[in-house]
């Protein structure tokens, strides 16, 4: 979203009746932010965060927000910390309380996947297009003869669905 003239208006304000990021931080109902895709917010939109990450304020032209234990967590697509540091900037790399580094999925966790994602679509199915399947622990032995081919949630889920739907299509043909 940190990419253009609206975005630089919700961060930086513009009309006050408009939405913006000051205000949603002062509206919200959590003290857990997420930010996600850090690293694709623009450079020179990094200098709106620096107070709110140093001392737990934000402004814009029409607010002024003070906040109070909360957590801030930024997801980016980073290598390692150095990369962090060179794309971010000392500025905003020491800003930073803590990293964590992702780490591939096990298999126990695609295990998990299958049976959430199989139940999940399990239940969007009528009675007639789960027989297409047989029962529900056929379809997860299924998928988890496909788990060292998945590369994460997300590909997972949307192999699995696709497969499931397609099914679905050609069985009503």
């Amino acid at each position: 979203m940190f990419q253009n003239q609206s975005a630089a208006d919700y961060l930086f304000g513009a009309e006050h009746s408009q939405r913006s990021f000051a205000r949603d931080l002062a509206n919200r109902e959590s003290n857990v932010i997420l930010l996600d895709e850090f690293d694709k917010v623009s450079s020179g939109f990094y200098n709106a965060f620096y107070q709110l990450f140093d001392e737990g304020v934000f402004e814009d032209r029409n607010y002024h927000v003070e906040t109070e234990n909360l957590i801030i967590i930024c997801t980016a697509n980073f290598e390692n910390i150095e990369q962090i540091r060179q794309t971010l900037g000392d500025a905003m790399f020491y800003r930073f309380d803590a990293f964590i580094e992702f780490t591939s999925l096990n298999s126990d966790a695609f295990n998990r996947i299958v049976h959430d994602v199989v139940t999940e679509i399990w239940g969007e199915l009528s009675q007639a297009e789960q027989s297409i399947f047989k029962t529900k622990s056929d379809l997860v032995n299924l998928f988890k003869q496909d788990i060292p081919y998945f590369q994460n949630y997300r590909h997972a889920k949307k192999l699995m669905r696709q497969f499931v739907y397609e099914r679905v299509a050609l069985h009503s043909l």
